[in-house]
Parts: structure tokens; sequence; C-alpha cells
């Protein structure tokens, strides 16, 4: 995010788990305390997507 991200505080960050749902609040704390973001859109990943990517995935959109 340090890398590629932009004007990060003033976006929506999407955040989706498989299974891992506290491990993905504690990254969200993490990017809020490194970047100031005001908002969040977390979602479970579905079946579809998580019988390949697997139990315990985080992913992080900006």
């Amino acid at each position: 995010m340090k890398e590629r991200g932009y004007d990060l505080e003033n976006q929506v960050i999407g955040m989706n788990f498989s299974n891992n749902i506290d491990f993905c609040m504690q990254l969200r704390d993490e990017i809020q305390k490194e970047f100031n973001i005001k908002e969040f859109v977390i979602y479970e990943i579905g079946a579809a997507i998580g019988s390949h990517v697997g139990e315990g995935t985080t992913s992080v959109f900006f």
C-alpha cells in the first residue's frame, strides 16, 4: 500500500477473509493506524472463490 497507494485516507478500503475474521480485523486496525483510513468494507469470501484460495486467506483492495 505504501508503494502503490495514493491519497489512501480518502479512499474506501475493501477487505475479504476466509474463516479468519480475527486476523482480518487485526490487519484492518494496523492499516487504519498507518494510513488513517476513514472507511473499510469487509466481507467474508464466498464458497466459489474460497474453494480456490483456501482457508485463512485475507485480501485487501485499494
